[in-house]
């Protein structure tokens, strides 16, 4: 679990605790059923102010993540800073990176394989 604290524009002082939730999803495709194993960021505790609000959860707003809350019957949001977005995250969007290079790396094979295969020749 990792926590993080940081002060709003407004002056608020925001903490909040992450943890990695891993879970299975159960899947029927076609009859054959398949179970995927997936994960997510969630927060566990958060504070306004020392408060402690009654639920949070990470959202989006105008292109910026941040953490969707209520406190006191009322809802809010608290926009993550860039620093903290980036270290909440980091371990994914470094899975994702590798991903994406690897899927490069076989793409570039395979064009050069096709042009290989293909010299010369029109294919309709």
């Amino acid at each position: 679990m990792a926590r993080f604290e940081w002060t709003t524009e407004r002056g608020n002082l925001v903490a909040i605790e992450v943890e990695r939730v891993e879970y299975t999803v159960h899947r029927d495709l076609d009859g054959e059923g398949y179970e995927e194993k997936r994960a997510e960021k969630r927060i566990t505790r958060m504070t306004l102010n020392g408060a402690e609000v009654e639920s949070s959860r990470f959202d989006h707003h105008q292109g910026n993540t941040c953490v969707k809350f209520r406190l006191g019957g009322r809802e809010g949001l608290a926009l993550l800073p860039t620093d903290i977005s980036e270290s909440i995250w980091a371990e994914e969007r470094a899975a994702q990176a590798a991903a994406s290079a690897r899927a490069e790396k076989l793409d570039a094979e395979r064009r050069k394989f096709e042009r290989f295969l293909g010299a010369g020749e029109t294919h309709r």
